[in-house]
């Protein structure tokens, strides 16, 4: 659990268990996998740039300006 602001830039992989980010949190580029764990966000992830993808569970809510891979992504 991180509970201070967060940008993610690069490639971030939830492979197992629950990551929360528990402050301010965006991606500007890059790519978030979530590949069988959870992401959990206190406040509204901003997915400004790359992608967020996967076969996990995202919990919380998601301001979206990038693109989602609806097919595998589960938002909870």
């Amino acid at each position: 659990s991180l509970n201070w602001p967060f940008t993610q830039a690069g490639q971030l992989d939830v492979l197992s268990g629950n990551f929360t980010l528990a402050g301010v949190a965006s991606q500007t580029n890059g790519t978030t996998t979530l590949n069988g764990g959870t992401l959990t966000v206190s406040t509204p992830f901003a997915l400004l740039g790359g992608a967020l993808a996967g076969a996990g569970n995202f919990i919380g809510s998601l301001t979206n300006s990038a693109a989602v891979s609806r097919n595998e992504v589960k938002n909870s």
